[in-house]
């Protein structure tokens, strides 16, 4: 008697005479995870999509979708926006709107470029007073000397003549109240308090992308330049310790004339050294819990400040020896894959001056996928990307696993073209499709490690071949192709599967003349099919019970394979040559 009690997937790389027992030559459309033959339900259709697309997103009840490679990182709950790379050759932020709709902005707010002029009437000393601060002090012994002048200096400051020199600098701010760095400073200008000082050449507005609205005006703190026979002009060179806000004015305002007096003067200057992301940022991902964005460029780790995604400050940026290829983050991990080696940057530890939490997997295993903004994917036990050897596995410590090295030799990966692989995690399984084939790998955290590779669980295949694959928000499978979107497993129909068994050796004169199916619902065409080299069906019928049935001799042949296909849900087969013993023994 050949008996099936559960039923494994394929290994493609074991030829068929040595699979593992229960395991598959085919196993197409079949959910085999309780280890019973199980039917997929049908893809239900969600929304179109356009036949170009070649990404897909879904937010709350949302569906976006790009032609280009687009990366996308949800932010912070409350956050009315997302933030993307892929679409334009600079990082975006894209605001929801009404019926679905985005506004795409760059993000960042850019530094104002130029420098603007000042001029005054007091500049050259018209309306000075001199002051002496020694007058007073010849018969004064050091401490009342001290006194007298600062006494003399006091005089000085309440007749509002003394001259000081200052410098004037601009922000750009945009619509979401973001900030930028300010642009070059001023020539250093000797004025006395609120005197008029007329500052002409302010930038333009920056273009519309960014959604700047606003330029704020920002003046130093005084420079006093005093010596013992008074005040003098400040030179050209003094550097201003501080700035402060002294006008918000409508982006494009080319003049300003500014009498703000000392004690007026706004908030500081808080800016000076933010940097918009830069230009050719892609993979953009959040990481959860920090407040921070990242994104790479070619072989450089950028991350923005935490809790200002415009903010990228040159400080943070990690240069890494390879050319990167995918980033993707879980809760506060980073995985970086490159044309060599792999790394995890550990953000719970900080991120300060320099991102030194920085481990290198150590070995030389480049991602080979390209063209695809989802051929990488983080997962609760780490990052899954394509190798030239097969998926994969970066886990948090640092350490490699090849999840398909059970399944695939290297020659059986390259048939099916990996550099085309596009993936998700989704419930337990890696669902990964190349332009050759469709897989899914189960996956159990709990097993990774193990040295055989065969515990990652049952690799099957299916029908469908989409551009794009995501696991949703609310933990779906969605898939894109033939201008839809699609939930997998989600139709109001059964998919119809195929299983097909390792050949078995009947090992009797006897052909196999009775079958018989523990069915737990519906019915499966059950067929035997020769595995010798003429591999033809020796025998098919529909069963839909769990009763022994006469199948007449089959004729002489030394292997045999059992096939599955239908909805049906399998527990268990049996194949005999005898009748009776199938009827009353099983």
């Amino acid at each position: 008697m050949a008996r099936f009690l559960e039923f494994h997937g394929i290994f493609p790389r074991i030829t068929e005479d040595n699979l593992p027992t229960n395991s598959a030559t085919v196993a197409n459309d079949v959910n085999l995870r309780s280890g019973r033959v199980e039917p997929w339900r049908e893809r239900l259709a969600l929304a179109e999509a356009s036949e170009s697309a070649l990404t897909m997103h879904q937010h709350g009840c949302c569906y976006y979708t790009w032609d280009t490679c687009v990366s996308v990182a949800e932010y912070l709950p409350d956050y009315n926006s997302m933030f993307l790379t892929g679409r334009r050759g600079y990082p975006e932020r894209a605001v929801f709107g009404s019926n679905c709709q985005l506004t795409y902005y760059r993000l960042g707010v850019p530094k104002p470029a130029g420098t603007p002029s000042v001029s005054s009437a007091s500049e050259n000393g018209a309306g000075k007073i001199d002051i002496d601060l020694n007058a007073g002090t010849e018969e004064l012994d050091d401490d009342d000397k001290l006194a007298k002048q600062q006494e003399n200096l006091t005089t000085q400051i309440d007749s509002g003549r003394i001259m000081t020199g200052r410098s004037y600098c601009v922000t750009y701010v945009n619509s979401f109240g973001e900030e930028s760095a300010p642009g070059n400073p001023s020539r250093v200008i000797s004025v006395c308090d609120g005197d008029t000082v007329v500052i002409t050449g302010l930038p333009p507005a920056p273009s519309s992308e960014y959604g700047v609205t606003t330029i704020r005006v920002y003046r130093s703190a005084s420079v006093q330049n005093s010596d013992s026979g008074g005040t003098k002009r400040a030179a050209e060179n003094d550097t201003p310790a501080s700035w402060f806000m002294i006008a918000e004015l409508p982006a494009g305002t080319a003049t300003y004339a500014d009498s703000t007096k000392e004690l007026d003067l706004g908030w500081a200057l808080q800016t000076d050294d933010y940097r918009e992301p830069p230009a050719g940022l892609r993979q953009i991902t959040y990481l959860r819990g920090t407040g921070v964005l990242a994104g790479v460029t070619t072989n450089m780790v950028h991350f923005s400040e935490p809790y200002q995604p415009w903010n990228w400050m040159r400080k943070s940026d990690l240069t890494l020896p390879y050319n990167i290829v995918h980033a993707v983050s879980f809760g506060a991990y980073l995985y970086v894959t490159t044309t060599a080696n792999p790394y995890v940057i550990d953000m719970t530890k900080g991120c300060q001056e320099q991102c030194t939490q920085v481990d290198d997997v150590n070995i030389s295993l480049p991602d080979v996928a390209c063209g695809y903004a989802h051929s990488a994917v983080a997962t609760p036990f780490g990052c899954v990307y394509v190798s030239k050897d097969g998926l994969a596995l970066i886990k948090p410590d640092a350490q490699v696993d090849l999840l398909t090295k059970a399944y695939f030799s290297t020659e059986d990966w390259a048939k099916i073209r990996p550099e085309t692989i596009r993936l998700t995690y989704w419930r337990g399984y890696i669902v990964f499709v190349s332009d050759k084939a469709s897989f899914m790998l189960e996956v159990d955290p709990s097993l990774y490690g193990d040295d055989t590779g065969a515990k990652a669980g049952n690799l099957t295949t299916f029908s469908d071949s989409p551009v794009d694959l995501i696991d949703s928000a609310n933990d779906e499978l969605l898939m894109m192709d033939s201008g839809f979107i699609w939930q997998w497993n989600a139709g109001n129909t059964w998919r119809r599967y195929h299983w097909e068994s390792r050949p078995f050796d009947f090992n009797s004169l006897s052909s196999p003349n009775s079958v018989k199916l523990i069915l737990r619902k519906g019915g499966v065409y059950f067929t035997i099919i020769s595995a010798d080299t003429d591999q033809q069906q020796l025998w098919g019928g529909v069963i839909t019970d769990s009763r022994p049935h006469r199948i007449g001799r089959l004729g002489r042949h030394w292997f045999y394979k059992l096939g599955l296909d239908g909805t049906g849900v399998v527990e268990s087969a049996y194949v005999n040559n005898s009748y009776g013993e199938l009827n009353g023994k099983v």
